[in-house]
This record gives C-alpha cells, sequence and structure tokens, in this order.
C-alpha cells in the first residue's frame, strides 16, 4: 500500500501478528524516508530509534493526545 498510495502519517500498534510496530517502521524508512510514523504501544519500557520512529504514545491515552501527536508531526 505504501508503494502504491500516498500517505500523510502511520499509525502503529507496537503489538501486531507477525510484525511490531518497530519492525514495519524500519521497512518503512527502506522506502520513504520522511514518511511520519506514530507508534502507540503498552509497554512501559520502550526505546525507539527516532530515525525511524517520529513519536511514541504509550496506553492509555486520550483522543487529544492522538491529536496533539499528528499534529505535532504533519
Amino acid at each position: 500500500m505504501l508503494v502504491e498510495q500516498t500517505f500523510d502519517l502511520v499509525l502503529t500498534d507496537q503489538g501486531m501478528p507477525g510484525m511490531t510496530g518497530r519492525e514495519l517502521a524500519h521497512q518503512i524508512r527502506k522506502t520513504n524516508t520522511e514518511l511520519p510514523v506514530l507508534l502507540l504501544t503498552g509497554d512501559t519500557d520502550i526505546t525507539v530509534d527516532t530515525s525511524e520512529i517520529g513519536l511514541v504514545l504509550t496506553k492509555p491515552f486520550r483522543i487529544d493526545d492522538v491529536e496533539r501527536a499528528i499534529a505535532s508531526l504533519t
């Protein structure tokens, strides 16, 4: 989808079947260095590569937290 369409932002969860959010961000960076990635996670101790992930929101979060995060990344 990322090759065929244009997106302003990728919002992904860390825990997904088959691939983590970090792994997805790494794959995105192979073809798109500018697309912002917002990672959602329930992990309490998370470290990320800021060259691949723009921002992390930890659960639980409020919708206004998501709105602020999106605004800061776009």
